[in-house]
């Protein structure tokens, strides 16, 4: 069950990055080969303390909660929004776009495979309290951002807006 002192906001925020990081296979986010992503974390946007060397990154935020009833009636779903930025700083503007694209691509791919009976972010409706059943996740749109350019190189940003619906009973959640 969610310890509550973490809430489970924060609960859904580690599975999903769980989740990234596990994709680790040929392509993989977190490849052995030299990972695609080389930063993983919790929060809106890069902090301007990491270095050079931490980029591509991956952050993710959850940004709000809805509770809509299900059938049958005595259940309903948590329905979470979470935002998945990944970020790419470097001096060649072209090639840290592309990069963007493809890590994007691949996030869209991760998640949607969520919705598999056997994926590791089904795990998360046992994690949250009175969640019981098969989670589903969506992709609701990905934006390729403007490349901001600067003094010290450009950055390439992406923003993938995902649903996380945990079916939960609300009487098993006390």
């Amino acid at each position: 069950m969610t310890n509550l002192a973490n809430g489970d906001y924060l609960e859904v925020e580690e599975k999903v990055i769980e989740t990234l990081l596990a994709d680790s296979g040929e392509g993989g986010l977190n490849r052995a080969a030299g990972p695609a992503v080389r930063t993983f974390g919790r929060g809106g946007s890069p902090p301007d303390s990491l270095a050079a060397s931490q980029f591509p990154a991956v952050l993710v935020r959850a940004s709000g909660k809805t509770e809509t009833p299900a059938c049958p009636a005595a259940r309903m779903n948590k329905i979470f929004a979470l935002e998945v930025r990944a970020a790419h700083r470097g001096r060649d503007r072209e090639k840290i776009e592309d990069e963007i694209k493809r890590i994007a691509a691949r996030i869209e791919r991760v998640l949607r495979s969520q919705n598999r009976a056997d994926a590791p972010m089904q795990a998360l409706a046992e994690s949250i309290e009175g969640g019981e059943g098969t989670l589903t996740c969506s992709i609701i749109q990905t934006r390729i951002n403007e490349t901001e350019t600067g003094t010290d190189g450009a950055m390439a940003s992406s923003l993938t807006g995902i649903e996380v619906a945990v079916p939960f009973c609300p009487g098993l959640a006390l």
